[in-house]
């Protein structure tokens, strides 16, 4: 609809220019002589009429290509929404998501799965992931890693859907926060001592547009607890 609007303004403006242009002639050729006599209206010193009457045409113009502008720009913000909309109504069918994944159930299996956590692909495959981490760490598939500002990262090759990938923490920061708890005396005995880490995935989809996963382990070293906070899935 928006395209058929715009010809018929623009048509709308021409004709009215031309009317105008001819009422301005007639009323030129008519009315000059007539304000000058009886009004002694001077051009010299207050401009011809067909002068204030281009002004006037001038100024009417620029209202109707404001109006038009103005509605082309109203076009042009719904026209980008629903572009925008439509876009993510694509990537939400096309993108893979992760999932935390923990069988076990005694506490013996909670702490070993906040150690050696395991993530499960699912709606479709996901494509040259990187798993960030605060901790140096090793993953289940092959993969590449190196240290980077708060941590490490490690690369992995494509994870098809329904896989698991299990990220290994290098380090038993059970052991050290557990320690640490005995050496130091809390007044407060009844505050749990925690410890928690993020690992935070990266990945493409098939068209190659990139997304992002970040999960919060913690393990509460009292009740033998493994709680897991995760984002959605961020559109980058």
């Amino acid at each position: 609809m928006s395209n058929n609007n715009k010809p018929y303004s623009a048509g709308r403006i021409i004709l009215f220019a031309i009317v105008v242009s001819i009422a301005i002639y007639l009323l030129t050729q008519k009315f000059s002589g007539f304000l000058e006599q009886e009004y002694g209206f001077a051009p010299a010193s207050h401009g011809t009429l067909s002068s204030w009457m281009i002004y006037l045409l001038l100024l009417v113009t620029l209202v109707y290509l404001y109006k038009i502008l103005h509605s082309q720009l109203s076009v042009q913000r719904e026209q980008t929404s629903l572009n925008k909309l439509y876009a993510y109504q694509i990537r939400s069918q096309h993108h893979a998501d992760i999932t935390f994944v923990m069988e076990g159930t005694s506490s013996h299996d909670e702490a070993s799965h906040f150690l050696m956590p395991s993530f499960k692909i699912t709606k479709k495959s996901a494509y040259n992931v990187k798993v960030a981490c605060d901790l140096n760490h090793s993953l289940s598939q092959p993969y590449s890693i190196k240290k980077v500002s708060g941590g490490y990262e490690a690369n992995a090759s494509t994870l098809p859907e329904g896989s698991t990938l299990t990220v290994t923490l290098l380090e038993n920061i059970l052991d050290s926060t557990s320690s640490k708890a005995t050496q130091e005396s809390t007044l407060e005995e009844d505050l749990p001592v925690l410890t928690s880490y993020k690992i935070k995935f990266r990945y493409l989809d098939e068209f190659g547009l990139a997304y992002a996963k970040t999960f919060i382990l913690s393990y509460s070293l009292q009740d033998q607890k493994l709680h897991c906070l995760s984002s959605n899935v961020d559109y980058l």
